[in-house]
């Protein structure tokens, strides 16, 4: 219906936006989609880290907390450059701290903890929609990363022995929008999903 419309439309532009890769990339690049080849694709990677770490300590520095580089570094490490989930992490260490403080990374555990807390439900529900299989590959994933799911080292941590059976596992995370793959690498949608995992050590 929409293109019914638009493609009758002259010098308007527009831009369809959105934060789950895989399903924009089905959109215009699946030859059975409507939209097939009807957009300029423009990936829009993470902020510039200098520029955006100076913007965060300004922010803590207008409620009197000092904050070290190590601290924000560590923070745009758990998540995985993600401007909300930076922004999300930040907002749970202002809230474990005090005017006038000086803030490092020991700080870190206290502002996961409270991040897990407020996702606890949503962590429950997704184990409650994915498979054992399903989950160790998410746990290797969250401990030795995606680049290499079908290494001897990811079928180690998993202890899934058939390549096919990882593969498998992987779509059907993809497809829960659990994960997603992004240059060849599977990545968490969710970055502190993530590290909760490795905290809980399951």
């Amino acid at each position: 219906m929409l293109r019914s419309k638009i493609q009758f439309h002259t010098g308007i532009p527009y831009i369809f936006a959105g934060s789950v890769r895989n399903r924009m990339n089905d959109i215009f690049n699946n030859p059975d989609s409507p939209f097939f080849k009807s957009a300029i694709t423009v990936d829009v990677g993470p902020l510039d880290r200098a520029i955006f770490s100076e913007f965060l300590r300004e922010k803590f520095l207008q409620g009197k907390r000092i904050v070290s580089q190590g601290l924000i570094d560590r923070v745009f490490k758990i998540a995985q450059d993600i401007t909300g989930d930076v922004q999300q992490m930040c907002g749970a260490i202002w809230e474990v701290t005090s005017y006038g403080d000086n803030i490092d990374e020991g700080i870190i555990p206290d502002a996961l903890e409270l991040i897990y807390s407020r996702e606890l439900r949503g962590y429950e529900l997704t184990l409650s929609q994915v498979t054992s299989q399903q989950l160790r590959c998410l746990v290797g994933l969250a401990k030795i990363g995606g680049e290499s799911p079908l290494s001897s080292e990811f079928i180690k941590v998993t202890g899934i022995k058939l390549p096919a059976s990882i593969k498998k596992a992987l779509n059907r995370l993809i497809d829960l929008k659990i994960i997603y793959r992004y240059q060849k690498e599977y990545k968490f949608i969710d970055p502190f999903f993530k590290s909760w995992l490795i905290y809980k050590n399951f």
